[in-house]
């Protein structure tokens, strides 16, 4: 078993090589259209996880005042961040137990729906709408490109 600084040493390899594949993606211009979509929305991206990050952690407070008390899944923090972000990505198994355990199961049922809306509905197609546009500029530069390269 290596020791664990030689361990993450490889790990901060392993994520160094994967980022040089950017590098080699740029020659081809169809894999570089990615690159520059990414590069042209960065900013609005970094915002929008800043907003994700604060809307993640109000409804992590609230989850685990609600339904700290009755279910493992909320009992802290960390184990909220992680049943919240499993819920966001599709995994509601745990939507039952909250109804169940929770003092008054309307208020579970509002939680989930309202969290499932404001996260997954609203937040995540804002994040499609910034690549989408992100693409559509980057489209059209490369277009222009092309058509003042055959002229």
């Amino acid at each position: 078993m290596p020791r664990p600084r030689a361990a993450l040493r490889a790990q901060v390899s392993i994520l160094v090589s994967f980022f040089k594949i950017f590098k080699y993606l740029r020659i081809q211009p169809k894999a570089n259209v990615l690159i520059e979509t990414l590069g042209r929305a960065r900013r609005e991206i970094l915002f929008f996880f800043f907003i994700l990050l604060l809307f993640l952690s109000g409804f992590v407070v609230v989850a685990t005042q609600l339904f700290g008390t009755g279910l493992s899944f909320f009992e802290t923090y960390m184990a909220s961040v992680t049943c919240l972000l499993q819920m966001l990505l599709g995994v509601v198994d745990m939507y039952w137990d909250m109804v169940d355990t929770s003092s008054n199961p309307l208020i579970a049922i509002g939680f989930f729906i309202v969290y499932i809306f404001l996260m997954f509905f609203v937040l995540i197609n804002i994040f499609l709408a910034i690549l989408n546009d992100a693409y559509a500029k980057t489209k059209e530069q490369m277009d222009e490109r092309e058509a003042q390269a055959a002229a």
